[in-house]
């Protein structure tokens, strides 16, 4: 993905659609060009740090394994079990096997400033929606 150093603009989350649609802008002075990454089959997000002018370093694609390696998240997992979220399910190994047979990614946004976090979700895609030579 064409993401390192894109400034994120705004993004859209369409709980009904299950789709997150991330609008992002890169200007190094001399090229400004757009970009929307659209997130489909969302199951769930998680974003922190959320500020005006965040960059992006990179946007990761990981195995669902991955998600559930990490302490925190193994946590806020746990404790937001008996409200359904990500989705409903007995145990931390049964949502991982259940996700990993559905098809789901992790796509993880780091940060060089301002919004990271992931998404989980089964695709992403992006496009580029114009561009200029400054």
């Amino acid at each position: 993905m064409r993401v390192h150093d894109n400034e994120i603009i705004s993004y859209l989350i369409n709980l009904k659609e299950g789709e997150i649609r991330m609008n992002t802008e890169y200007d190094n002075g001399v090229v400004r060009f757009w970009n929307e990454l659209v997130f489909s089959d969302v199951q769930a997000h998680y974003f922190e740090d959320e500020l005006p002018g965040s960059l992006i370093l990179e946007i990761s694609t990981l195995d669902v394994k991955d998600l559930f390696s990490w302490p925190d998240t193994v946590e806020l997992l746990e404790k937001r079990k008996n409200y359904g979220w990500p989705m409903n399910y007995d145990t931390l190994e049964n949502l991982q096997n259940q996700l990993k047979a559905e098809g789901y990614n992790v796509y993880v946004i780091s940060a060089s400033y301002g919004l990271s976090g992931w998404i989980l979700a089964k695709s992403c895609s992006e496009a580029v929606t114009g561009g200029e030579e400054l």
